[in-house]
Parts: structure tokens; sequence; C-alpha cells
């Protein structure tokens, strides 16, 4: 059983400081693989280009695109897309909440 947080593509572009801050909490706090988006491979492009220029930005592309899941991992996210869609195409894999992480 391993467990990530998706940092959400959409989230990190319209908050691109809050979500490098939420990074290093997790990384710092939590021994869990941060990975950029719910999907394999989708737009990945496109979704590095609309988070703003900088450490944001920079940090986004160190991180792995997504996670191969399996049943029995956790994934946490602030996205609700990512969440359903995690649990819709992930059996047996556990989608919660970073506020079930940090609580």
């Amino acid at each position: 059983m391993k467990s990530y947080y998706i940092a959400s593509c959409l989230f990190t572009a319209r908050f691109p400081e809050v979500s490098l801050a939420i990074q290093h909490y997790i990384e710092k706090r939590h021994n869990i693989q941060i990975v950029r988006c719910c999907i394999p491979n989708f737009r990945i492009k496109p979704n590095e280009e609309r988070i703003p220029a900088g450490d944001a930005r920079e940090a986004w592309k160190k991180l792995p695109v997504s996670a191969g899941l399996e049943p029995g991992d956790v994934v946490y996210s602030l996205c609700h897309n990512c969440t359903n869609i995690v649990e819709e195409q992930n059996e047996g894999v556990r989608a919660l909440s970073l506020w079930e992480l940090i609580d």
C-alpha cells in the first residue's frame, strides 16, 4: 500500500503559491509521494504552461506526472474532480480529501 498526494493541475494553475506551500507541508510532515495529476499523461505541456512562471512552475515540472495506482493505495487531493476520477477509474484505491490528512 502506497500513499499519494495529487497536487492538481487546475488548483496549482489557479493558486500556484498555495499549492507549493501545501506540497512543502506534505514533504515535511508526511511520507507521501506527491504527483501532478489524477490522469496519467493528461495534457502535460498545456498544464505546465498554465502555471505562472516561477518557483511553483519549476517545482511542478520536477513532480512525477501521475501515480501507478494499485488496489490498497490511498490518494489525497483537495480537488473534487481528482477524487472522483481516482475513485471511478481505480478499483480498490481510497480517495480522500487533503483535509482528512491535515486533520
